[in-house]
């Protein structure tokens, strides 16, 4: 059983500390027509690759995608909570609206700074991309793991 580092007692109730399996690498770039995001293949373990071939660029809509660097339970975790968004944005509004990839962005950033606000953060930085299909404005967007947004024209994670 394991200590509460804050409290010294024993318990079942315990955040994590640190990212375990990781992936690192984002790189993406802004285009007059569209948005590019590539990321490596790998999860590390410690010093060790445990796997040679993850995939984690996440398409969420014809318009969207997100692709994570950090802890990958978190990543897909993340990638769970956002289908469920997208699914329902798909059922609540009946065909007539859906979220673009700014609100995506947005509710990402804010999920992180309240998860920060807990102390129980998501050990992740996530870029997310995507081309408005209504007015084909690229937007490109990456934020950490408490919160903090950023939109620019490139943008690199990790250690790349």
């Amino acid at each position: 059983m394991m200590q509460n580092l804050v409290s010294g007692e024993y318990g079942p109730t315990l955040h994590s500390l640190g990212a375990v399996n990781v992936g690192t690498s984002v790189m993406a770039l802004k285009f007059k027509d569209g948005v590019i995001i590539a990321a490596d293949t790998n999860i590390s373990y410690g010093g060790m690759k445990k796997e040679k071939n993850a995939r984690r660029i996440v398409k969420l809509s014809d318009e969207c995608a997100f692709a994570c660097s950090g802890e990958m339970a978190d990543a897909q975790n993340l990638q769970k909570m956002l289908s469920k968004k997208q699914e329902a944005d798909e059922i609540e509004q009946d065909g007539a609206t859906f979220l673009k990839p700014r609100d995506y962005f947005g509710w990402i950033s804010r999920h992180n700074y309240q998860r920060r606000l807990k102390m129980n953060p998501l050990w992740l930085s996530t870029v997310v991309g995507g081309v408005r299909k209504d007015n084909g404005e690229a937007f490109l967007g990456v934020t950490d793991m408490y919160g903090l947004k950023i939109e620019h024209d490139y943008i690199l994670t990790g250690l790349a």
